[in-house]
């Protein structure tokens, strides 16, 4: 899953959403700098990381798309399924997707200062190109991609695995559907373990 299934998946405390947003960007040696409840937000992120992977619903959605994207099939599939999560938003909360990307946004500004160096870097742009938003459209799930291209050291049209998406949509629609419950049950499970309410 990528950043909007990510803080979805994160409930409503804040330093677990920022915890959770950043994990992937902080060397374990650094983990004891940062506060105890965003260390459980780095935890959550491995949690999320590892059902996601070890699925079988989602091995059989990175097997759709392997023989056109190879070695990069799973973190496509990573982008492609919050497009899916976005176009199916009001199945799984009561606010509009514009609305929560919003308050992402005001979150990630005033918790700024503790961000990576790279994630502030890119942070005027996302909000300026509003990313968490335009995972719904097509065109921005392409453009997603593109972004992913330029941060790799070998040519890849990932891109391109947008038409691949739409020419099987209802598989990996229907692989998502029957996915994404079981991720919102599990993440929810731990934060209820953990004290952090449920989702």
């Amino acid at each position: 899953m990528n950043h909007l299934a990510h803080f979805f998946l994160s409930g409503s405390n804040n330093e677990i959403k920022i915890g959770n947003f950043i994990a992937d960007n902080i060397p374990f040696k650094a983990y004891p700098d940062y506060d105890i409840i965003i260390r459980d937000g780095f935890k959550l992120h491995l949690l999320i990381d590892q059902y996601t992977d070890n699925h079988p619903i989602v091995k059989q959605s990175v097997r759709r798309l392997h023989a056109s994207h190879h070695k990069y099939a799973p973190v496509i599939l990573d982008i492609i399924y919050d497009h899916l999560l976005a176009n199916h938003w009001s199945n799984y909360s009561e606010i509009t997707l514009k609305d929560y990307t919003q308050s992402i946004y005001s979150l990630l500004l005033k918790h700024e200062t503790i961000l990576p160096e790279k994630i502030r870097m890119r942070l005027t742009r996302m909000i300026s190109d509003n990313w968490l938003m335009q995972y719904q459209k097509k065109e921005g799930l392409r453009y997603a991609l593109k972004l992913m291209e330029r941060r790799i050291k070998f040519p890849a049209d990932l891109s391109s695995a947008v038409d691949v998406l739409y020419e099987n949509f209802d598989d990996f629609n229907n692989d998502f559907l029957q996915f994404f419950p079981d991720l919102l049950e599990h993440s929810s499970n731990w934060l209820v373990e953990n004290g952090y309410g449920e989702l």
